[in-house]
């Protein structure tokens, strides 16, 4: 087992942008949440979102798969009766930027968020 994989001993709730990126407001619609692997650091880090501004972060997690920007994240584990809607959702935040970096054999990534 890798460093990467042993790093993520933490799950979050995931919900990816659905395939109609925004309703007819404008605000994004989401796909059902999926619980994923990570490790959730509450630190500050400035980084540079997908439009070239420069922002702080108030926390990176490093996820096992790839993730959309926008799309939202909740510390802790999928449960019964989670809202569809990530929005209604206490401590769930939206993600800023995301990153990915291959190991050295290029067998693997870090998978980076920025939220």
């Amino acid at each position: 087992m890798s460093l990467i994989t042993k790093m993520r001993r933490q799950v979050c709730v995931y919900w990816p942008l659905a395939s109609l990126p925004a309703d007819r407001y404008g605000q994004p619609v989401y796909d059902e949440p999926i619980e994923i692997s990570c490790r959730w650091e509450e630190r500050m880090k400035e980084f540079i979102d997908p439009q070239g501004t420069k922002l702080i972060s108030s926390a990176i997690v490093y996820v096992d798969r790839d993730v959309d920007i926008r799309g939202m994240l909740l510390l802790g584990a999928l449960y019964s009766g989670i809202e569809s809607n990530p929005k209604d959702v206490q401590g769930a935040v939206e993600i800023k930027q995301f990153s990915k970096t291959p190991n050295l054999k290029c067998t693997e990534y870090l998978r980076t968020v920025y939220i």
